[in-house]
């Protein structure tokens, strides 16, 4: 969201906040889907805001498990992995705390729930995403008159293939978790500002959604990405070359490009369509 924070460097609890990711950063993303399917736009906005409030209370319990973890002394534990600084790995903060500060019962009950947590996310990705192939690009576009029955197994084979594709990005690439934050960037900064837009600009169109919607994906491009080797082409202020990092803001900057820009369009058209131009 922020860019390449060095949050290691700015604050010593910043072991926690991959935690405060990985526990808010899949709410925001289901309340973005609630929003989408409410029936009023009333309703989706009542949701926007809770989805907010959702988010906050959902950090608290990631902050209080990285203070702990960050704050014990791991030399006294059984645990054998402890680094020469005397802490631990900060991608193995919950399972940790969960396995030797609670008691065995605490430890399988919060692994399962997080392992559930993972696997419902995961299949909820993996059947919205066949859904919104067989419904908004199978049908309309290559089989308009196609059948319901017809639409169900082209949803069936979709996620068929969506799984498999999922498998091998999770075998090849170094880090899943990566990815996954990754691919909440991409949903911040690209269909954040159409949520917005859609639920509290009234001139909004589809001709400013796609001129923002692409704008935003090309100066995000252009920042860069260390995750797959992607070399930045715009260098932001506090660029650094050598890690092929942006310090800078440079995510909510593309965000907020792409939010003025499909205002001022669709604001621009809808004018020119209503005289009639």
């Amino acid at each position: 969201m922020f860019g390449g924070l060095p949050w290691q460097e700015l604050s010593p609890f910043s072991i926690n906040f991959t935690f405060i990711q990985g526990f808010t950063l899949d709410f925001p993303q289901y309340t973005s889907r609630e929003c989408w399917l409410a029936e009023h736009l009333i309703g989706a906005r009542i949701l926007s805001f809770l989805g907010g409030i959702g988010c906050l209370l959902m950090a608290i319990p990631p902050v209080m498990i990285g203070a702990i973890g960050y704050s014990t002394d791991w030399n006294q534990t059984a645990y054998s992995g402890v680094l020469d600084d005397g802490t631990v790995r900060p991608n193995l903060i919950v399972p940790l705390v969960l396995q030797y500060l609670t008691p065995p019962a605490v430890a399988i009950i919060g692994l399962g729930a997080v392992s559930a947590a993972v696997m419902s996310s995961a299949d909820s990705s993996m059947l919205s995403s066949s859904t919104m192939f067989a419904q908004n690009v199978y049908k309309p576009v290559f089989r308009p008159q196609a059948s319901d029955r017809e639409v169900i197994w082209v949803m069936r084979l979709a996620a068929v293939v969506f799984c498999c594709i999922a498998a091998v990005l999770a075998i090849t690439i170094q880090t899943v978790y990566g990815l996954f934050v990754m691919c909440g960037d991409f949903v911040y900064v690209l269909l954040f500002p159409q949520l917005v837009s859609v639920m509290f600009v009234p001139w909004f169109n589809t001709f400013g959604s796609l001129t923002g919607f692409l704008v935003s994906l090309a100066v995000r491009l252009l920042g860069g990405e260390a995750l797959l080797n992607w070399k930045a082409v715009v260098a932001f202020p506090w660029y650094d070359s050598e890690t092929n990092r942006q310090y800078f803001p440079y995510k909510t900057l593309c965000m907020l490009i792409g939010l003025v820009v499909m205002l001022i369009v669709s604001y621009l058209t809808d004018r020119l369509m209503e005289s009639g131009g």
